[in-house]
């Protein structure tokens, strides 16, 4: 286990903070299991880590991702990755609250 860093956009603080957001996609592996971060004043702890393929996350994972619907995940995706296609393998880092939960 190692302290890790995995920054985070300010608008998943409340879905991160109350367990809906349990998941975030990545295109590089930032932890393996048993690795800690904190963010918003929390601690987490990774407990996966699978590759997956962009599309397929944003239309099946988006409700674990924080999001509604698949549309708004493909929407932000493709603001904070312009430039990668569909098919690309991405890393789901999926982690749970350690600290009060």
């Amino acid at each position: 286990m190692k302290e890790i860093n995995i920054p985070f956009k300010e608008q998943f603080q409340k879905a991160i903070l109350e367990g809906q957001k349990i998941c975030t996609t990545r295109t590089k592996i930032y932890g393996k299991i048993g690795d800690r971060f904190r963010v918003f004043n929390a601690e987490f702890e990774i407990i996966a880590v699978c590759p997956s393929i962009a599309l397929w996350v944003g239309n099946y994972l988006y409700k674990e991702e924080g999001f509604e619907n698949p549309g708004n995940f493909h929407i932000l995706w493709g603001k904070i990755h312009p430039r990668l296609r569909p098919d690309t393998v991405v890393f789901v880092h999926f982690f749970k609250r350690i600290d009060n939960t």
